[in-house]
């Protein structure tokens, strides 16, 4: 039970900085975007009517890859902990 404690919380953590960069990467792109807007006016048969700001996710996709980093820390802490062990007896891996 306490190695899959220890896979919920490296997940969370995992999937933490993973959605903190996501954000600091869309971040660090919007600052450093600089429209042009001399040639804009050129090509004004390119311009679309509407705009679209990102896109919408199903909770389920968020919800899926949680567990799925779940089960593979669970998974290497298993096999860490035999290694471990089996090593402790003179065993090898």
């Amino acid at each position: 039970m306490k190695i899959f404690l220890y896979a919920l919380l490296t997940a969370a953590a995992s999937f933490t900085i993973y959605l903190v960069a996501e954000f600091a990467i869309g971040y660090l792109k919007a600052l450093a975007f600089r429209p042009d807007i001399a040639n804009a006016w050129e090509s004004t048969e390119m311009l679309q009517s509407e705009a679209a700001f990102g896109g919408t996710f199903s909770p389920f996709l968020f919800i899926s890859i949680f567990l799925g980093l779940a089960a593979g820390w669970w998974m290497l802490l298993v096999a860490y902990k035999k290694a471990v062990r089996a090593s402790k007896h003179g065993k090898g891996v």
